[in-house]
Order: C-alpha cells, then sequence, then structure tokens
C-alpha cells in the first residue's frame, strides 16, 4: 500500500534543496514523493473487467466474452506487461484478440510498455454451450504484472450464471361480446 501511494503521488519539486536535493529531484527531502492523489492509487490496484453473453439473442448463449481494462494511472511507463487469464473450470477456449499465447488453460497478453494514461485492452471468450443450464461460471484468475509493481494486480472474481430458456405459449380466446351489451 505504501508502495502505490507513494508511486502514485503527484510530484512535486522545489528549489530549497535540502539534504543534497536537486530541483528536479522526486522524492525529495521536502515534499517526499509529492501530494497524494487517492483516486490513482485506487485504479492503479484494479482492473476492470466485464462479461457477455454471446451471441446475445441467444438463450442459454453459446459463449461468454470477457473484456479485460487495465489503465496505468501511475505517471511512469511500465515495461513487461503481463495481463493473464486462467480459463474458468468446466469451459472450452473459443478466441482471443490480439496477439495472445495459450498454453495450459492460460490466456497471456504482453506488452513490451505502458505508458502513464495508457490502457491495456484484452477480450477472451470462453465455450459454455455444453454446460447445464443454471451452471455457475467463475472467472476469478486473472490480473495483470509488470517489472515496475510489487505484487500483480489481481480482478475481481466474475460469476455468470448459464441461464435458462424461458418459452411463454401465447394463449388467446374468443370472448362471447354479443349481447354481453360490452359490444
Amino acid at each position: 500500500t505504501e508502495w502505490i501511494i507513494a508511486h502514485t503521488a503527484r510530484p512535486r519539486t522545489t528549489t530549497q534543496g535540502c539534504g543534497g536535493d536537486g530541483p528536479s529531484d522526486v522524492p525529495n527531502n521536502v515534499y517526499g514523493w509529492g501530494i497524494v492523489d487517492a483516486l490513482a492509487a485506487v485504479k492503479v490496484s484494479q482492473i476492470d473487467a466485464e462479461v457477455a453473453a454471446y451471441p446475445p439473442e441467444e438463450s442459454p448463449p453459446r459463449t461468454l466474452v470477457y473484456t479485460f481494462t487495465f489503465e496505468n494511472a501511475y505517471g511512469f511507463s511500465l515495461t513487461h506487461v503481463v495481463l493473464t487469464d486462467v480459463i474458468p473450470a468446466s469451459t472450452t477456449f473459443a478466441w482471443a484478440s490480439g496477439d495472445y499465447v495459450y498454453a495450459g488453460g492460460v490466456v497471456t497478453w504482453t506488452a513490451a510498455s505502458l505508458a502513464g494514461g495508457e490502457t491495456l485492452t484484452a477480450t477472451l471468450a470462453i465455450t459454455v454451450a455444453h454446460l447445464s443450464k443454471g451452471t455457475v461460471v467463475v472467472n476469478d484468475a486473472y490480473g495483470v504484472r509488470a517489472d515496475e509493481l510489487p505484487a500483480p494486480v489481481i480482478g475481481t472474481p466474475l460469476e455468470t450464471v448459464i441461464p435458462w430458456q424461458y418459452v411463454l405459449p401465447i394463449v388467446t380466446r374468443d370472448w362471447p361480446f354479443e349481447g354481453s351489451g360490452d359490444g
């Protein structure tokens, strides 16, 4: 936590100099790492993910499509950025976006670097057509790591229930309006 707060702070420099600090040194002995940026600290410790059923008009769906987004909210570039996702149990790999490697049930996307403010986005589809209706699919093993991060950023588990298909018959009846006065 301390590392994240220090490295997401808005840098402040000073010409005062203290203890041999230069005018552009960060951290320095006057302002330390700078002004705490709580929003940036929270954003760097998360990876956003969403799931959608595909095709959307079918129930139950044939695949689930996950979109992972990681924004580099640090004030510096990250190098050797690796986004990974373990294929959820009882599902099979269908496809993925961009340049990826699929091996041993794990999909991996890499970026040589990710500048501050840049976003890494990846999409993964898994096959669920063989699963029973009502089955819960849990995707809980995805995250991002980079050389400059002290620990991987782990995603929040995503649970999806394979929906039941409901068919509601249309029932019509001719009402005897003759002589009822309702005309």
